[in-house]
């Protein structure tokens, strides 16, 4: 379910999938891979990804279908 969601999140912001390695800091490759199930991201890249994109972590593991924007501090 994650790859399925972070795969529309990107395409929605327009960045590849470079650009969000670089800005979550893990590997390009680490993106296809979480964009195809084939891995997991770890607490610390999930929380990064949720914040990136202003969604919860619940949306991005497919607990719920609303994106339930964060406020940031």
């Amino acid at each position: 379910m994650l790859g399925k969601k972070l795969k529309g999140l990107r395409s929605e912001y327009k960045i590849t999938q470079e650009e969000l390695a670089k800005i979550i800091g893990v590997t390009t490759s680490m993106i296809g891979m979480y964009e195809t199930d084939s891995r997991k991201p770890s607490y610390e890249v999930l929380l990064k990804i949720s914040e990136y994109f202003n969604v919860s972590t619940d949306y991005l593991l497919g607990k719920t279908d609303k994106r339930t924007n964060i406020s940031k501090p």
